[in-house]
């Protein structure tokens, strides 16, 4: 059983909606697409990328793109430090956290401080850099389907840069 947080019923993915960095002061660089991008591989091999990456260094103010109930909080071994929200049938997982400022079961609103970025000092789970690993997943029956979170967001918002 997780927390609903209430939103217009007809919006499947409860209300998510902009950047999760708080203090960069301009639109924040995302690299590495969502899907096969020929420039993200683990351990020499191209392989499916199920997120965003936002390059903007350690210690930047991460915020919940959607309100919910922390499902998960702490080490993970690929996603370094990892915040998982969710909401209903959504999930937002953020990864390679510096620091998480939430705890398991807490409940938290749309754009309440869940972290900071990190990644790079010490590596984070599978990070070669300072970012913030952005995923989201919808639950689809007894399974969930990882979506491109930059869907949710207007172009103006962020700035594609190559994966590196």
């Amino acid at each position: 059983m997780c927390y609903e947080v209430t939103y217009d019923q007809t919006d499947l993915f409860h209300g998510i909606r902009g950047v999760p960095i708080r203090d960069y002061g301009k639109p924040p660089p995302a690299g590495c697409n969502f899907g096969y991008d020929p420039g993200y591989t683990m351990n020499g091999k191209v392989v499916p990328h199920v997120g965003a990456d936002w390059t903007i260094g350690e210690g930047h103010v991460v915020v919940a793109v959607m309100g919910g109930q922390i499902m998960y909080a702490g080490r993970n071994d690929g996603w370094g430090n990892l915040v998982v929200i969710e909401n209903g049938d959504t999930q937002v997982w953020y990864g390679h956290l510096l620091e998480i400022d939430v705890a398991l079961g807490q409940v938290v609103q749309q754009g309440e401080v869940v972290g900071l970025s990190g990644g790079a000092t010490p590596p984070t789970g599978n990070s070669t850099g300072a970012h913030l690993h952005e995923g989201i997943k919808r639950r689809e029956g007894d399974s969930y389907k990882w979506i491109d979170p930059l869907q949710f967001l207007d172009a103006s918002e962020w700035l594609d840069i190559p994966c590196r």
